[in-house]
């Protein structure tokens, strides 16, 4: 709770209370409406997860600056917006990867198994035709 002193109808300074709510972050839209913020560690992961995904880094990056030093706030998240998301592009490609691999290897089985078939199906031809040149 604090006070302030403003001037009454006839000019003189009152004291009156204002309180002002601990959760006041909460509505205010540039500060994301007290999300984006590093005080738990739930929080903290969450903000670092909205960085790496370059979704409004810049905008947390500045609200950063405006609490700490201009150049530690910059050098944190330019870092940690080069190495995550080269780690997130690392693994979405890795990902990726491996599911074309999977679709790869099935494409190919079904590819064996119908030359396989058709294999079968030659030497029992061959047979009924060697079978059918000695009758005749």
């Amino acid at each position: 709770m604090y006070e302030t002193r403003l001037p009454d109808e006839h000019g003189n300074l009152v004291d009156y209370p204002v309180t002002v709510p601990l959760n006041r972050d909460s509505v205010i839209k540039e500060l994301n409406f007290g999300f984006s913020t590093f005080d738990t560690i739930q929080e903290s992961y969450l903000t670092v997860f909205q960085c790496t995904t370059l979704e409004g880094w810049a905008k947390i990056m500045m609200m950063i600056q405006d609490v700490y030093s201009i150049y530690t706030a910059s050098f944190f998240f330019l870092l940690l917006v080069i190495v995550c998301s080269y780690f997130l592009l690392n693994l979405t490609v890795a990902v990726m990867l491996a599911n074309f691999k999977l679709l790869n290897q099935d494409i190919t089985d079904k590819i064996l198994l119908k030359y396989e078939k058709n294999q079968l199906r030659v030497q029992m031809l061959k047979q009924l035709n060697s079978g059918m040149d000695l009758k005749s």
